[in-house]
């Protein structure tokens, strides 16, 4: 089993994490009782003299149920994901989280932890140590900055 955590900070007041998260996944999924349902590309970008590139990319299916109460000042969300396709891509288990930051006037922090089984067996565990950790982290992180731009930008 493999393990993700990654953060990224969101140049928005922590008081608005709640508000702006929530949106950003109603606006994105189809509510089903108190699960939302996304479709979330994954990508793994690299750069190649100064400029992005996306070399690979994956869709996937996200449910997100939310942890927090109303009483709770920052959100947490379950999250689950599976590959779209239904291919050799690892079903993910864990959470997306806002968290305080330094400066709560100006900043919040956006977290996704959680943990996933290599598929494959052996040379899938091979895979995973050799490189799928990385591509796994990578991604993740990427798909953490491209939430925290649209919360930012609201």
């Amino acid at each position: 089993m493999s393990h993700i955590c990654e953060r990224v900070d969101v140049a928005r007041p922590a008081a608005e994490a709640a508000q702006r998260l929530h949106a950003y996944i109603r606006a994105r999924g189809d509510a089903a009782g108190s699960d939302d349902t996304i479709r979330v590309p994954l990508r793994l970008p690299i750069f190649i003299f100064g400029r992005e590139r996306t070399v690979l990319e994956r869709t996937v299916i996200a449910t997100l149920a939310p942890l927090h109460t109303a009483a709770d000042d920052m959100p947490v969300y379950s999250v689950v994901w599976s590959d779209a396709d239904h291919g050799l891509f690892p079903t993910f288990a864990g959470a997306l989280a806002a968290e305080h930051g330094v400066d709560d006037a100006h900043f919040f922090g956006l977290v996704v932890t959680g943990h996933y089984e290599p598929p494959g067996g052996f040379i899938g565990g091979a895979f995973d140590a050799a490189i799928g950790q990385r591509v796994a982290r990578t991604s993740a992180l990427d798909l953490l900055h491209r939430i925290a731009r649209s919360l930012e930008a609201g």
